[in-house]
């Protein structure tokens, strides 16, 4: 594979801004305009007008300190205030950013998948530095595209078309990045796919969730693009002294970059029960479905069968193999069984939900390979 999906929709490059989108910075405006407020007013509550605020996170540093000097007269002139504005997010990136949560997770993800990646942000290039440096995420990016060295900000698309050349893949696989609705509007513009995500310091999230391709909302993080569900509707045994029972039951099995969750619900005698899990066999929330279940009623399938053997090779959902007859007391037998058995294994193929002839309930006298005694009997490993 050599690029990442997305909802069936390749991402071959991806171009990423920093502050707000991979690092929680946007914070500093906040203590650039209090510091600069104090030195140049005496008052550390100085904050510009919304517009001016919302219009230099657009900008490149020295455009947006040349506005703040233009519309509220601080320092002698832009350039003081830059430099001031420059050792302010020196040390800021050098000893404080820290990257928003779930950024290195996805970005090793795109790694793995062979996804180009490069950044395109408006902050200087040498803060930018500092800050990858300081997060240790360098080595995910070729290159770094700074407005401030074209010298146009996001409204326009320069910064935009010179990665994606650099990156050398088509305009519809490659996806940009971006916590500003003006570098979104931008990127749509120009026919870019794009993820919008949520900053809690940055302005116009209705209208970023409206235009965006996909759209990372508040408490959400990018690792939320490599999520898959698969649902399971089949039917199962239930067993007792008393009778046996066919009732239908629902899996939903997600998986993402970092976790994955299974979820069970099962319908008996008019009460819903819900079971979860994290493993990809499903025998944790099976396990964790049995110690609910009323009486001496048991749950009758190949993953409570003392025959029901996980796949050593992969750890497949709603997939077991059936060892029937065979003894198997470790590992190893499972091994030189499958090994024996060579392209027969077909026959050996099961539903982690269906019982067959052999089923026998699993038990501690006898090994199987197979956790779901040991989950239900010991709980979480």
């Amino acid at each position: 594979m050599i690029f990442l999906e997305i909802k069936s929709k390749k991402i071959k490059a991806a171009i990423f801004d920093m502050d707000g989108t991979l690092i929680d910075s946007l914070k500093i405006w906040g203590v650039i305009w209090a510091k600069l407020g104090e030195k140049y007013l005496g008052d550390s509550g100085f904050v510009p007008r919304e517009e001016d605020d919302k219009k230099v996170r657009t900008l490149t540093l020295k455009d947006a300190m040349a506005l703040i000097h233009r519309n509220y007269g601080l320092g002698a002139s832009g350039g003081d205030l830059l430099d001031d504005a420059n050792r302010i997010m020196a040390d800021f990136y050098t000893n404080e950013v820290e990257l928003k949560a779930g950024a290195r997770d996805f970005l090793e993800e795109c790694r793995l998948n062979r996804v180009k990646m490069c950044i395109a942000s408006a902050t200087a290039p040498d803060l930018i530095g500092l800050a990858m440096k300081h997060c240790g995420i360098e080595h995910y990016f070729s290159k770094v595209f700074s407005c401030g060295t074209i010298g146009k900000g996001k409204e326009h698309p320069d910064v935009f078309l010179m990665a994606i050349a650099d990156l050398g893949e088509a305009l519809s696989e490659t996806w940009l990045f971006e916590d500003s609705l003006v570098a979104i509007e931008t990127a749509v513009k120009i026919g870019m796919p794009t993820v919008g995500i949520y900053d809690r310091f940055n302005f116009g999230q209705d209208r970023i969730r409206e235009i965006a391709t996909e759209y990372i909302g508040e408490g959400e993080t990018l690792v939320k693009l490599t999520e898959t569900a698969d649902v399971y509707n089949e039917t199962i045994r239930l067993l007792s002294s008393e009778e046996e029972a066919e009732v239908p039951v629902s899996v939903t099995y997600k998986e993402n970059a970092v976790d994955r969750e299974v979820t069970v619900k099962l319908k008996y005698r008019e009460k819903e029960y819900i079971s979860r899990g994290k493993e990809p066999e499903w025998t944790d929330a099976f396990a964790d479905l049995q110690k609910q279940l009323p009486g001496d009623m048991r749950i009758k399938c190949c993953l409570t069968c003392r025959h029901g053997t996980l796949c050593p090779y992969g750890r497949i959902p709603n997939y077991v193999l059936c060892s029937g007859t065979e003894t198997i007391k470790d590992k190893d037998d499972v091994i030189e069984w499958l090994y024996r058995v060579g392209d027969d294994i077909e026959r050996m193929e099961r539903s982690a939900l269906q019982s067959c002839e052999h089923f026998i309930f699993a038990d501690e006298a006898h090994f199987t390979y197979n956790d779901f005694e040991y989950y239900l009997r010991h709980g979480a490993k």
